[in-house]
């Protein structure tokens, strides 16, 4: 009789330690797959003077890498303003990227920089209706992303 409530109890703590372990496993996968914000609003990246959006593929490609996004745009735009979309973004895209490319890389006119980034934002407004943005400058660019708030 004791025997075979030892074995109760020892299958007992078996199967408590088997389920602890599982949801346990199930907590980290969480955790581990979901260390990203999850978002469908695009963020724009204003790269810095003199540069191209080749400036931002190695950034660009680790977030792609580390399955951040798989949805990346390039919004080129002309000396006049003129923007053109590079790539596609559907509907519910996690985490999409654009990489705003202004032909002029050396662009001084404060005031155009805040133009060309508008003309990005209506262009993608247009093409995918979006209502929200993120921007991230550097250098330069931050002048592209403060001109837009202007």
């Amino acid at each position: 009789m004791k025997i075979m409530k030892k074995s109760h109890i020892g299958i007992g703590v078996v199967i408590v330690i088997v389920i602890l372990a599982i949801i346990g496993g199930a907590v980290w996968r969480q955790q581990k797959h979901s260390k990203y914000m999850q978002s469908t609003t695009p963020t724009l990246f204003f790269r810095g003077g003199g540069s191209s959006f080749h400036a931002e593929e190695h950034m660009v490609n680790a977030a792609k890498k580390a399955g951040v996004t798989s949805t990346v745009l390039r919004a080129d735009v002309t000396n006049n303003g003129k923007v053109t979309l590079h790539g596609s973004m559907h509907k519910g895209a996690i985490n999409p990227i654009v990489e705003v490319n202004y032909d002029n890389n050396r662009q001084l006119d404060f005031n155009k920089h805040g133009e060309y980034a508008t003309n990005v934002v209506k262009a993608l407004q247009k093409r995918y209706r979006i209502t929200k943005i993120n921007m991230v400058g550097h250098s330069l660019g931050n002048i592209s992303i403060i001109y837009y708030m202007l």
